[in-house]
């Protein structure tokens, strides 16, 4: 069994490559084959090396690489984001990647570790990413326990996190469904149905959270039957509404958890016969630019991508500047209004 510490010698002996080549590829400071860069961190992942803090300290400044772990690691990520209900995080991976470049910052994705929360430490060390930006994991996910207890300078994206060096930055979930349901309120409609999933502990029940309080201050008694759990696919929202339409409960509005989930609404209201707005009226969650290219148009509520990502990095920057921890950050929604609501029909 192998005793003491890993060395970058043993690293580049390993590799076949030179001691240099192996410091290129750990400061990120210098060109590298993208073969060879490849081939040393499989190395590094496979021995387990970790570059010795004081001899990083003596190598020059203070590293800029930012890990960014979406979805959970590189190729998951990739599968991940050509699936419709995953097309709101194209643009805010833009827009954290726009600010980060601003920031002088330079983002990594790295791959999926396979051996354990210390793997994944390990791994984001030996690149010497000084912090990382975490986006839509599940936050009973061990790492992001690893990355809290660790201490290590993380920005959880569309999740909650806290610790003394780790904060949240999410949309205000809960006053943009609030705004759609009170725009439906005020149009004339009572009968408002919603479909999302409801157990995602974010955007789920912070959405339901709002348009109950638009309910409850209207003084709208909510019908369970019009409350229907649904995965973020377009097919879920599609049968989401096909057992709506069966269970005969009448409405006259569905509130969407997504743009994707209301587009697919709509597909099934018109496989039924049913017209938007004319018969019901729908609304949607992230004002994609899909939203502007269907007839109706989409009403929907904006999620501000570009601000959610200056805030991730600002908040990110002052952690690593030894500032303590902003607090959970919650970037404001707004309501779109287009064709795809109206007043009911009497």
């Amino acid at each position: 069994m192998r005793r003491g510490r890993v060395t970058i010698a043993e690293v580049a002996e390993r590799a076949g490559v030179s001691l240099t080549t192996v410091s290129h590829v750990l400061s990120a400071r210098r060109h590298v084959a993208p073969g060879t860069r490849q081939r040393v961190l499989e190395i590094i992942d496979e021995l387990g090396y970790e570059p010795d803090s004081a001899a990083a300290g003596l190598a020059g400044a203070r590293s800029t690489t930012i890990a960014l772990d979406a979805f959970g690691g590189t190729s998951w990520a990739l599968s991940q984001l050509v699936e419709p209900e995953s097309y709101f995080y194209i643009g805010l991976l833009r827009a954290i990647e726009a600010h980060a470049t601003a920031a002088g910052y330079d983002l990594l994705m790295p791959s999926r570790p396979q051996d354990g929360n210390g793997g994944y430490l390990r791994r984001l060390r030996s690149r010497r990413a000084a912090g990382v930006v975490v986006m839509a994991r599940n936050f009973d996910d061990p790492r992001t326990r690893a990355l809290l207890e660790a201490q290590f300078p993380t920005v959880f994206v569309d999740m909650y996190g806290r610790g003394p060096k780790a904060t949240s930055v999410t949309s205000d979930n809960a006053d943009g469904a609030r705004q759609a349901t009170e725009h439906l309120l005020t149009l004339g409609h009572q009968r408002i149905a919603r479909i999302s999933k409801a157990a995602d502990p974010m955007a789920g029940q912070g959405r339901n959270t709002g348009a109950r309080a638009a309910l409850s201050a209207a003084g709208v008694l909510e019908d369970p039957r019009l409350v229907l759990e649904a995965e973020w696919t377009p097919d879920a929202a599609y049968q989401a509404t096909v057992q709506l339409l069966r269970s005969g409960a009448p409405f006259t509005a569905i509130l969407a958890g997504s743009d994707v989930m209301a587009i697919n609404v709509i597909a099934a209201l018109a496989d039924h016969g049913l017209r938007v707005p004319e018969d019901v009226s729908v609304v949607g969650f992230d004002d994609l630019q899909l939203g502007t290219m269907i007839r109706p148009t989409l009403t929907t509520v904006r999620q501000d991508t570009d601000a959610m990502g200056a805030a991730v990095i600002e908040a990110l920057r002052r952690i690593l500047d030894g500032e303590p921890a902003p607090e959970p950050i919650l970037v404001p929604t707004s309501l779109v209004v287009r064709g795809s609501t109206a007043a009911p029909r009497p």
